[in-house]
């Protein structure tokens, strides 16, 4: 779809502002390159093309349309688009990096006349404006960093934090404010074991996990089915637009394939993750398509001979139905 990332990522007021604050450093580099050089005229570009003194100018030119060009003209999932455009960024600032001592030297302007304690060797007097632009171009990349070093840690610490509270309640114990500052106080391996142990979602987990243990030879040739009804384990995921991904747990923890695995109707699939080339349910699951003949005969178009029916009850123990669909037994 064409300009699938402006249409997808950027509000349409900041279109065209877009390439220039997208490509803004690119440009930057252009400019005080071609400054650098003294070119004033379209004459003048045609003269070092011609005696090749910009290659890097061109191939900063070349790399920054290549690498937006996939976004504009391609759908390309996720925003990924942008990790093509991005490279000219980091070409641009390394290769302004390298040159500072070239790029930021004022040419045809007066130098002022300095004390003689001050003064340098010929061709070092612009030293000062080089560390004032080095400066500047540091600033923003280690604000970048060092936010990014923050703020990830601090949000998988609040996380760790929020989760201990939950599991100290659920072990009845008195839990302080869920915060960073409280996880010292959070750390009683006994309340810790006994809140999980008592999580509703851990007991269905451990049990997926433990039919993992089955011989590989029955695995392979069996389907799991969880009808929809069974809101324990399709609320697994407890984060808000998880329940398109539901359907993963089940077979990434058995090593098993699930039949009429989609989400519940009315769940809003995600178009990534190859999601996206599914169709959503529509309409509940019915007692004809969860019937054990329906299943077996979906389950023996793949091969598979036998479908396990899971269940959960409110503290999250599960059972099994078995359902043996080998011809003549179904």
């Amino acid at each position: 779809m064409p300009l699938h990332f402006l249409k997808g990522f950027v509000p349409a007021a900041w279109w065209p502002l877009f390439p220039v604050v997208h490509l803004f450093w690119s440009i930057l580099y252009v400019a005080l390159r071609l400054r650098s050089e003294a070119a004033t005229t379209v004459g003048d570009l045609g003269t070092m093309f011609r005696g090749r003194r910009i290659l890097d100018v061109e191939a900063v030119i070349l790399v920054a349309i290549a690498g937006i060009f996939p976004g504009l003209a391609l759908s390309i999932d996720g925003g990924s688009a942008f990790y093509f455009s991005d490279v000219q960024r980091w070409l641009s600032v390394g290769l302004m990096m390298a040159a500072a001592g070239r790029l930021f030297m004022w040419r045809g302007v007066a130098q002022p006349q300095r004390p003689a304690v001050l003064s340098r060797a010929d061709g070092q007097h612009g030293y000062r404006l080089i560390h004032i632009a080095a400066v500047l171009l540091a600033i923003p990349l280690l604000l970048s960093m060092g936010l990014n070093a923050v703020h990830w840690p601090r949000r998988m610490l609040q996380a760790n934090a929020t989760t201990r509270s939950a599991l100290y309640r659920l072990a009845g114990r008195e839990s302080p404010s869920a915060t960073i500052r409280d996880l010292p106080q959070l750390d009683d391996p006994v309340a810790l074991k006994e809140g999980l142990t008592a999580a509703q979602r851990w007991r269905i987990v451990s049990q997926l996990r433990s039919l993992s243990r089955l011989p590989d030879s029955e695995r392979r040739q069996t389907a799991l089915f969880i009808p929809q009804t069974e809101a324990a384990y399709w609320t697994l995921l407890a984060r808000p637009g998880a329940c398109t991904f539901a359907s993963h747990v089940a077979p990434a923890l058995t090593g098993m394939a699930m039949i009429d695995g989609m989400p519940p109707a009315g769940c809003k699939l995600s178009r990534y993750y190859g999601l996206g080339s599914f169709s959503p349910r529509l309409v509940s699951q019915s007692a004809q398509t969860s019937s054990a003949a329906e299943l077996c005969s979906r389950s023996r178009r793949w091969g598979l001979t036998q479908v396990i029916e899971l269940t959960f009850d409110e503290s999250g123990t599960m059972r099994r139905t078995r359902m043996d669909c080998r011809k003549g037994r179904a």
